[in-house]
């Protein structure tokens, strides 16, 4: 995918760079604003995902370059008496002034972007201007409008998206976490009082059988494996129901590893050894 980004990129700027050899618009200040854009536009598709963060700059950059291009050129007589060149690169103008501000509005930070489009729509508005110079004022004013209303739809457009995908993610959230209540519902309701059950049979069996010291020794262990998995079990409902703490809680080591090794020897029985004896230290990540 990212391949066709760049194949796409670098053919579109190939394009532009043609486009401005063969069909020159009447006054270079013309291209500018297109050419700015194009080339942003390009470059964040190039290095697109890790490109987001440049995204409210480059376009506040050619917001900012489209106003002083009007500024630069308004009140000139070839504005007015464009030839198609000179029109072809003035509409293509508002259309990347237009992509700029949905790319902004979707994936910038919302108090930036707003700002970045705020740049752009100014731009696409006072654009016009530049052939409307010598016309009346209600029609320079009902043209910044007609012309602005493009970057305002883009714009709405990439703010409605991101809503959308702002909700979904709420809603996926909301639902990992129900997902994660009733799992530790069933753990502390099903499974941890089964497993005090094994505990409670191996505490009386430890009341009522033959004092054998083997026997009493097992139950023991059966007892102790039992209090630890219930122990374990309320950490591990605790985290299921405050996402976030099983990065904060340990759960064992390296060095936890002997005590585990020694609950498996048994007196006069089998014995578990651990080599080497010595753990080397070693984070727990």
């Amino acid at each position: 995918m990212r391949n066709w980004r760049r194949i796409i990129a670098a053919t579109g700027a190939a394009a532009l760079a043609a486009g401005a050899v063969t069909l020159p618009a009447d006054r270079v200040g013309h291209m500018v604003t297109p050419v700015a854009g194009c080339v942003g536009f390009a470059v964040l598709l190039w290095w697109w995902p890790r490109s987001r963060g440049w995204i409210a700059a480059i376009t506040t950059g050619v917001g900012v370059v489209s106003i002083v291009v009007t500024m630069a050129v308004s009140g000139d007589g070839r504005a007015a008496d464009a030839e198609v060149p000179t029109t072809l690169w003035m509409m293509l103008e508002p259309a990347v002034l237009a992509v700029l501000a949905y790319l902004t509005l979707r994936w910038a930070t919302p108090r930036v972007a707003l700002a970045a489009s705020g740049t752009v729509a100014v731009g696409t508005a006072l654009q016009v201007q530049r052939y409307l110079w010598f016309d009346p004022l209600w029609e320079r004013a009902a043209g910044s409008l007609l012309w602005l209303f493009p970057a305002m739809l883009a714009a709405g457009a990439g703010w409605y998206l991101r809503e959308v995908a702002e909700r979904r993610r709420v809603a996926v959230a909301e639902a990992q976490q129900a997902q994660r209540l009733d799992l530790a519902a069933d753990l502390h309701d099903f499974v941890a009082h089964d497993v005090s059950e094994i505990v409670a049979q191996a505490q009386a069996a430890r009341q009522v059988l033959s004092p054998d010291q083997a026997m009493l020794a097992v139950l023991e262990r059966i007892e102790a494996a039992g209090l630890r998995a219930l122990s374990s079990m309320d950490r591990t409902v605790g985290v299921l129901r405050q996402p976030g703490d099983a990065a904060t809680r340990p759960t064992g080591g390296m060095a936890d590893i002997p005590e585990i090794v020694a609950r498996f020897s048994q007196p006069g029985g089998t014995t578990a050894r651990l080599k080497p004896e010595q753990m080397p230290d070693a984070p727990r990540r």
